[in-house]
């Protein structure tokens, strides 16, 4: 049994390194090998779709099936804002979405995401419990 934390910035930290330890994976060994032995099933024209730069259909195809008062993020932004403003943001939106695929950098700050954790027992006393 561990000791219990002093204060929100101690718990918040226990909690991080939880979710860090168990969300982080090592780079398995010898992996080379065993992919050598399977049959590639992507043809060089799927290749090429898959690879070619993403388009404004398919960035306005998710974008506006999202429901447009949920999911807000971090900023308190839900979707309605990129629904009604998509003539004035949208090729900005494109052109980030395409950077992230040509160059697999992505800002931190788009990929925030607020986590509400749920207890699994009624009164729960360690980071496992939720």
């Amino acid at each position: 049994m561990g000791d219990w934390s002093k204060d929100d910035e101690e718990t918040g930290a226990e909690i991080i390194q939880y979710f860090k330890d168990i969300f982080t994976f090592e780079e398995p060994q010898g992996i080379d090998d065993i992919l050598n032995d399977i049959p590639q099933s992507i043809t060089n024209v799927k290749n090429k779709q898959l690879t070619s730069p993403v388009t404004e259909q398919e960035v306005h195809r998710p974008v506006f099936s999202m429901h447009p008062s949920k999911s807000p993020g971090p900023d308190g932004i839900t979707h309605i804002f990129f629904q009604k403003f998509w003539s004035v943001i949208k090729m900005d939106l494109i052109n980030a979405i395409q950077s992230f695929f040509h160059s697999g950098n992505l800002l931190r700050a788009v990929n925030e995401t607020l986590i509400c954790l749920i207890p699994k027992v009624y009164s729960p006393v360690n980071v496992m419990q939720f």
